[in-house]
C-alpha cells in the first residue's frame, strides 16, 4: 500500500537526515511527503528532492519556502491555493481511485494571523469535492489534554481552531503513537509538550480511501 507522509521535518539539509528520509520513505512506501520548516534555501529543493528519489516538488510562493511537497514520478500535482501558512494542491495518480485535495499546513504562532489559516480553510471547503486531506503544524491545540506544563493555553485560541474544524465538517484521522508532537527540550519545570502537529480529512476520504 502506498502512503502519505506529513512531518515538520526542522531542517533537511544534513546528509543524515536525508538518508534517514531516504530509508523511511522506502521502507513506508510514501508517494507524498509533506515538509513542514525545511530550513534550507528553496534553490536546493531540486536537489533534495533528487536524493530522496522524488521527481515532483513544489513549495510555497511566499519567498519563505516553509513549506514543500514532494511527489513520485507517478503523482502530478498542481497548486490550486497558495499562501504563507498553506499549500493546497490537487492530485491526480492512479494510485487514487479519483482525484484527492491535500492541504499542508503550517501555521502562525500568533493567532491573530491563525485566523487567516481558518477562513483559508473555510473558503477551500467551499470550492472542493472529492476527498480532502489537511496536514502540518497547526501551532495550536483542540483541547487542554492536548498539552501539558507551562501556562494553559488562552481557550479562545482553541474555539477558533474547533470552530473551523466544525464548519468545515473535518474529522481527526487519529494517529499511533506519543500523545504530544512537540517539545521545548527545557528544564523541568519549564518543559512543555504539546500536540501541534495533526492529519485531518473529509468524509469524503473516508468513504474513499478508509485505508490509506
Amino acid at each position: 500500500m502506498s502512503n502519505i507522509l506529513s512531518w515538520n521535518v526542522r531542517g533537511v539539509g544534513n546528509a543524515q537526515t536525508t538518508h534517514f528520509l531516504k530509508r523511511l520513505t522506502k521502507k513506508h512506501n510514501i508517494v507524498i511527503l509533506l515538509f513542514q520548516e525545511p530550513m534550507i534555501r528553496d534553490s536546493r529543493r531540486t536537489r533534495v528532492a533528487s536524493r530522496l528519489d522524488f521527481s515532483n516538488h513544489i513549495a510555497d510562493e511566499t519567498g519563505g519556502s516553509r513549506i514543500w511537497i514532494l511527489g513520485k514520478d507517478n503523482v502530478q500535482m498542481q497548486i490550486i491555493r497558495a499562501n504563507n501558512q498553506s499549500i493546497t494542491i490537487t492530485i491526480n495518480s492512479p494510485i487514487f481511485p479519483l482525484p484527492i485535495t491535500i492541504t499542508t499546513v503550517y501555521a502562525s504562532c500568533s493567532r491573530d494571523h491563525r485566523k487567516h489559516l481558518w477562513d483559508e480553510l473555510r473558503a477551500i471547503f467551499k470550492m472542493t469535492t472529492g476527498p480532502w486531506l489537511i496536514s502540518g503544524d497547526f501551532n495550536t491545540t483542540i483541547s487542554p489534554n492536548d498539552r501539558i506544563g507551562g501556562t494553559p493555553q488562552m481557550t479562545g485560541a482553541m474555539t477558533d481552531f474547533q470552530d473551523a474544524i466544525n464548519d468545515t465538517g473535518l474529522l481527526d484521522a487519529g494517529y499511533h503513537g506519543p500523545p504530544f508532537t512537540w517539545c521545548n527540550n527545557r528544564a523541568s519545570r519549564s518543559r512543555r509538550w504539546a500536540r501541534l502537529d495533526r492529519m485531518l480529512v473529509n468524509a469524503d476520504w473516508l468513504a474513499t480511501l478508509p485505508n490509506f
